[in-house]
């Protein structure tokens, strides 16, 4: 979401008037008027973004809406810096062999982003890397397919796990799909 606060140049516990005083002066400056050639279009497109951030924080409701939607837009930021942090963990801890603490990583990526395919595919690496987690990382690769479903490489992944686990019908499925989509069997 575009920031109407730094736009104007002010604080979000700006007043009300605050925010008239601080539109007019920038009004007076920027006014595409007092401007001609390349300048006049660049000042055309400030007045137009401090116009719109005034219509937008002189309203009170359209203010309410909009400061929702910058701190929706940092938790949003926030969650995938944080979900990187925890990919990325997981993976250093993969390639160092760690896996419990890979599999917890992975976890936690999967709960910063339940919508991050990524996350859990790297959870059923992880899990797939003991026999005994074997069906915990099919439920995770089937749930990254669902959320990236024409990805050669992950299908494959499900056809490896469904053949680990005995059912030769599904992975043969999966890995077929896998080859529609561009993938080589023996590559996986």
């Amino acid at each position: 979401a575009r920031d109407f606060y730094a736009a104007l140049g002010v604080s979000r516990s700006v007043t009300t008037q605050e925010i008239r005083a601080r539109f007019r002066e920038l009004a007076r400056d920027r006014h595409p008027d007092r401007f001609q050639g390349v300048e006049k279009l660049r000042a055309e497109r400030e007045f137009q973004e401090v116009t719109e951030a005034f219509n937008v924080l002189a309203d009170p409701e359209r203010r309410r809406r909009h400061d929702m939607e910058l701190t929706e837009g940092r938790q949003a930021s926030d969650r995938s810096r944080r979900l990187q942090l925890w990919l990325s963990r997981g993976v250093a801890a993969l390639k160092d062999r760690r896996l419990a603490e890979a599999v917890e990583c992975f976890t936690r990526a999967t709960e910063e982003d339940p919508r991050s395919a990524e996350a859990w595919q790297h959870l059923s690496i992880a899990l797939s890397s003991s026999e005994r987690g074997l069906s915990d990382a099919l439920v995770a690769a089937l749930r990254a397919c669902e959320i990236r479903r024409f990805d050669a490489p992950l299908l494959k992944l499900v056809g490896r796990l469904q053949a680990a686990l005995g059912n030769v019908a599904e992975a043969r499925r999966y890995y077929n799909e896998a080859l529609e989509w561009g993938g080589e069997i023996l590559k996986s």
